[in-house]
């Protein structure tokens, strides 16, 4: 039986989960990031500027395009087949 330094085994724990965590996000970034072929994406395409009005996101009819993980799911410029 192999004794560690506490310390050390900390450490190490710290560095395979620093790992961990850096290839998942490369896994990520692969998918997201960028709007572009073969990418996931959530975008919201509206008639009008939230951020001079917030209060057009109250108003459906103003929602022109509802993209979730990169497909059309609602609004007027979806596709029938996708609504």
């Amino acid at each position: 039986m192999t004794t560690r330094d506490p310390h050390e085994a900390l450490a190490n724990e710290e560095r395979e989960a620093t790992d961990k965590e850096a290839l998942e996000r490369v896994k990520r970034q692969q998918q997201i990031g960028t709007i572009e072929v073969g990418k996931a994406a959530d975008l919201l395409l509206l008639d009008g500027d939230p951020l001079a009005n917030i209060e057009i996101l109250l108003e459906p009819v103003r929602i022109a395009l509802v993209v979730k993980d990169g497909r059309a799911a609602a609004g007027r410029m979806a596709p029938a087949r996708e609504r």
